[in-house]
């Protein structure tokens, strides 16, 4: 019975995935209501492949096509980042984050074994 929970869990956790404010809103309450529904994103989140950084949000793609827009407001940022940080090949910048949140970004994505980062025209690198 326990492996069925955390197969409907992830599949919850799944369809709240998506491009709206409102989604991520949605997944920081699943991930809020308990320690199975806690570990069920986690686990999901640890699968993210690649993850494009913006000013005001973040986009995480997984291997099974789906993919989260997250807001750097959300109160599980540092986790979530976490979850996503050993998984991920890729790490773009399409535009510098906000700054109440710069640090943590660069200092949580940035981790060894990252096969790519990519900037784009109008980023700066961030200093060390």
């Amino acid at each position: 019975m326990p492996k069925l929970i955390r197969e409907i869990l992830r599949e919850i956790f799944i369809n709240l995935l998506g491009n709206h404010e409102e989604n991520a809103e949605h997944i920081e309450r699943f991930m809020l209501s308990g320690k199975r529904e806690f570990e069920a994103a986690i686990n999901f989140l640890s699968t993210a492949i690649r993850v494009t950084i913006v000013k005001d949000d973040f986009l995480v793609l997984f291997p099974t096509g789906p993919h989260l827009i997250m807001s750097y407001n959300c109160v599980l940022l540092k986790t979530i980042l976490n979850a996503i940080a050993n998984s991920i090949d890729q790490l773009e910048f399409r535009k510098k984050p906000v700054a109440a949140v710069e640090n943590i970004v660069f200092e949580t994505l940035i981790v060894e074994g990252l096969k790519s980062i990519l900037f784009y025209p109008g980023h700066e690198v961030p200093p060390k």
